[in-house]
């Protein structure tokens, strides 16, 4: 059976909100280490209200992509990775279930990572 996994990673928290030159050699090191084969996209994703390059990794676990880890080598990988780029949290999608996954560096800060409390109602129209 195979499980696709899609990690979403925002790019370095720094004014500039982009990855370091040097970012996707040190991920794909990573990666390596633990896995046979993914697929990085970049794009453009949106964190507490401001405009950040964001990286997709894309992981299509099966019985022969990992390097005998099973899933604890992909969570140890998105671990090292967020940690590399001191991210707060990353999104975690595995065949179409999302979770928002805290990282160490969630601690240090003060970041709200529950959703949004609900708008207000609109009020009623008058007759």
């Amino acid at each position: 059976m195979h499980t696709v996994h899609r990690i979403y990673i925002g790019a370095r928290n720094t004014d500039l909100r982009k990855f370091a030159p040097h970012d996707e050699n040190r991920i794909n090191d990573i990666l390596g280490q633990y896995l046979f084969g993914w697929t990085i996209t970049m794009g453009v994703g949106c964190w507490d209200g401001t405009l950040e390059e964001t990286m997709i990794l894309t992981v299509v676990q099966s019985p022969g992509n990992t390097r005998s880890y099973g899933n604890k080598g992909l969570v140890s990988a998105v671990k090292e990775i967020a940690a590399l780029l001191q991210q707060y949290a990353v999104m975690w999608e595995s065949n179409g279930k999302a979770v928002l996954v805290p990282t160490a560096a969630a601690a240090a800060v003060p970041c709200q990572l529950a959703a949004p409390a609900p708008a207000a109602p609109a009020p009623a129209a008058s007759p």
